[in-house]
């Protein structure tokens, strides 16, 4: 079974109605598991939809329009990503004094869970990549008060970032839902099922698994 599809089935029988989705580092594939997430839910019957308040980059805007087709073009992609860096560079890294609108970020939040069964917010980079000299993703979340769903690598080296991404998280009150493991390369089945085992006890929340799917 497919992360995406586990996850969805955790969501629908706790009546779950907003998720942040963070990773342990960039590219770590949250794009690739929140639109799969997104597909699930709806074909679950839900009327599931995903923003991402901050991006980076080309490829960052370009996953906020991965969303924005998803919602069938409904929702105008500037609420979807309020805020685009051009340069993927964090967004402290970027301008002296970047600005980040939370309140508007909160209150489209707040409008589309009226509108919408499900709505799943990405962050950027990992869970304490600063978008300014005060504000980290962490924060974001925080001002959110939305569930985590950490994805995270499969392979060498996951289990040392994993357990630093959920301990920040719980450190300042953040409830962690589940990890994916994503063998976004294809190159760690054999360290996957130890990771997952170790991870799954020593946090004790749901970890699955997203298996490598080669392009087609």
């Amino acid at each position: 079974m497919k992360a995406s599809a586990g996850l969805a089935k955790l969501i629908l029988r706790r009546r779950i109605k907003g998720l942040f989705i963070t990773g342990t580092d960039t590219h770590m594939g949250k794009t690739f598991i929140t639109a799969h997430l997104v597909r699930r839910l709806q074909d679950s019957g839900l009327r599931a939809v995903a923003i991402k308040p901050v991006a980076c980059g080309r490829c960052g805007r370009a996953d906020a329009v991965t969303y924005w087709k998803l919602a069938k073009k409904r929702i105008p992609l500037g609420t979807i990503n309020p805020c685009w860096f051009h340069k993927p560079l964090a967004p402290v890294a970027q301008r002296l004094k970047p600005s980040i609108p939370l309140a508007r970020i909160r209150g489209t939040l707040r409008k589309l869970q009226r509108q919408y069964d499900m709505v799943l917010v990405e962050g950027a980079g990992g869970l304490l990549t600063p978008l300014t000299w005060s504000m980290s993703v962490r924060d974001l979340a925080e001002s959110l008060r939305l569930p985590l769903l950490v994805i995270a690598r499969a392979g060498l080296g996951t289990l040392n970032h994993t357990l630093l991404t959920v301990e920040a998280a719980r450190s300042t009150g953040l409830k962690v839902l589940a990890v994916i493991l994503n063998d976004h390369d294809g190159t760690h089945a054999a360290a996957t099922p130890g990771n997952r085992r170790v991870l799954k006890k020593m946090l004790k929340v749901p970890v699955f698994v997203e298996p490598y799917c080669p392009p087609v």
